[in-house]
């Protein structure tokens, strides 16, 4: 029987100084997405700086017309 291996974590972020990864180099200033370990690996190594989540965005219920604003 074989273990199951989870997906790694993913962690985004941004390129501060360029890098080879996946056996391509990384631009200054573009975003990416890394293995957490190797995300913290780079930032240690002042190349990344990771960056935040964005959390979801809902979009706000519409809100019922008032009974004053119908015309007459």
């Amino acid at each position: 029987m074989q273990a199951q291996q989870a997906q790694p974590k993913m962690e985004n972020a941004r390129v501060l100084r360029s890098f080879y990864f996946n056996g391509k180099p990384t631009k200054v200033g573009e975003t990416i997405e890394l293995p957490r370990f190797f995300a913290l690996e780079m930032k240690a190594a002042n190349k990344v700086a990771i960056i935040a989540p964005k959390p979801e965005e809902k979009p706000e219920p519409k809100k019922p017309e008032s009974q004053s604003r119908k015309l007459v």
